[in-house]
């Protein structure tokens, strides 16, 4: 009696044993995962955004939406009195979904066995007034339980200067300059409308309107506008003028030329020489291109 109930307890433990082994793993294990930063480092004056990217990828394993390289954000060093820590923001993704919570990005995957990346844009903000000094940065990786770690942290090195205390050097990026069809531009327009007319509209009618407002590299208007430089790109067709008028109006704008110099804040008008083509209008603050604006003008339907 004693020996057949040992062999049943036996059995019933080998059974064990083969049911454990047979459950798969409720993971898979992700394969050469890499971290890779866009820049390492980065020169900004204070009141300006240093931004890079980081792109995490990795092989998902045979489970879906199982497989995760994380990506914690810490700083190594700061200026005396700094408290400026990098923001994480969700980007571009492949077979995978990004999330963001404070400093620590996750890459999951969502399909198996596939090539899974995401991206994660980091903006490094310092205000006006801000230290000055060194900013670094690390990034570090991690992957869930059961996968090997190949990845390596990269840095992020930002060196920040002082803003002019009375900085007036136009900054092509930050100036902004808006084109829109006819003879006014909409009060508190963001965007170019499209600016194609007939080349038969009249000598004393704008085509299209411009206005130009100049900022510095901190993104700050000029409290003095600097006086502009207007060109009509040679080989181009169209003549432009100007206003002082500084409201959406313009009436009364006349060409003058293919040249011009007028204030930044006033108004451009762009005209037709009855030549069909693309006016391309350059503008510039000394010797600043701060921006190119097109005009479409067409002939007669065929």
């Amino acid at each position: 009696m004693s020996t057949t109930i040992k062999r049943v307890a036996l059995v019933a433990v080998a059974a064990l044993g083969l049911g454990v082994l047979s459950v798969a793993p409720s993971q898979a294990v992700s394969q050469a995962d890499t971290l890779s930063i866009s820049a390492t480092t980065a020169a900004i004056q204070t009141g300006e955004t240093a931004t890079v990217t980081l792109t995490g990828t990795f092989l998902s394993g045979s489970v879906a939406n199982g497989d995760t390289l994380t990506v914690v954000a810490s700083a190594t060093a700061l200026p005396a009195g700094a408290a400026v820590m990098p923001t994480l923001v969700a980007s571009d993704t492949t077979n995978a979904v990004v999330s963001v919570s404070s400093l620590t990005a996750k890459i999951q995957s969502i399909a198996a066995t596939t090539a899974t990346s995401g991206k994660i844009t980091v903006n490094v903000v310092v205000p006006a007034g801000g230290k000055v000094g060194t900013y670094s940065y690390k990034f570090t990786p991690s992957v869930e339980s059961g996968s090997t770690l190949n990845s390596a942290a990269v840095t992020l090195t930002v060196t920040v200067t002082a803003a002019p205390a009375d900085d007036t050097v136009a900054s092509a990026a930050k100036s902004t300059s808006i084109i829109q069809s006819g003879e006014t531009v909409t009060a508190g327009a963001i965007a170019d409308s499209a600016t194609v007319v007939s080349k038969a509209v009249a000598a004393d009618t704008q085509a299209a309107t411009i206005r130009v407002v100049v900022k510095n590299a901190a993104g700050t208007t000029l409290a003095t506008q600097p006086a502009l430089t207007v060109l009509v790109k040679s080989g181009t067709p169209g003549t432009v003028g100007a206003s002082a008028d500084t409201n959406s109006g313009s009436t009364g704008m006349t060409a003058t030329g293919r040249a011009l110099t007028t204030t930044a804040g006033q108004l451009i008008g762009v005209f037709s020489d009855g030549t069909e083509g693309v006016a391309e209008v350059e503008i510039y603050a000394g010797t600043v291109l701060l921006a190119t604006k097109k005009v479409t003008f067409y002939g007669a339907v065929a």
